[in-house]
């Protein structure tokens, strides 16, 4: 079970799935566990964090996506590289943007998915 340590010291669970990458992938929805990604129709080398409170991390500490960029930042740093590729699916957006703002140059590349849902 990988983990990496936030900056307070809180261990935090990730999924890696597939060779490749690394492509931190963070997910949306109110503390929505992040499996309801699967594998992004066979990308390979993504790296899911499991956000606090979510799936395999605890739950406490920074809540904010302001404050969670600190722990993705720990995550690039766990990784062993100097600038990441972030995908990002609805709320977890919010999370890269944030992420982003506070550290554009651990930043390689910027994906953000949202879904408009139509009425008929």
């Amino acid at each position: 079970m990988p983990n990496y340590v936030a900056a307070d010291g809180v261990s935090l669970h990730y999924d890696v799935l597939g060779e490749g990458g690394p492509v931190v992938t963070l997910a949306g929805g109110a503390a929505r566990h992040p499996s309801y990604l699967g594998d992004l129709a066979g990308l390979s080398g993504l790296v899911v964090p499991h956000l606090r409170g979510v799936g395999q991390s605890p739950s406490g500490g920074a809540g904010s996506y302001w404050a969670q960029a600190s722990d993705v930042d720990a995550l690039r740093s766990h990784l062993g590289v100097e600038r990441l590729v972030i995908v990002a699916h609805s709320a977890g957006t919010r999370l890269a943007i944030s992420y982003a703002a506070q550290f554009p140059s651990r930043v390689e590349r910027l994906v953000l998915i949202t879904l408009r849902r139509q009425a008929i």
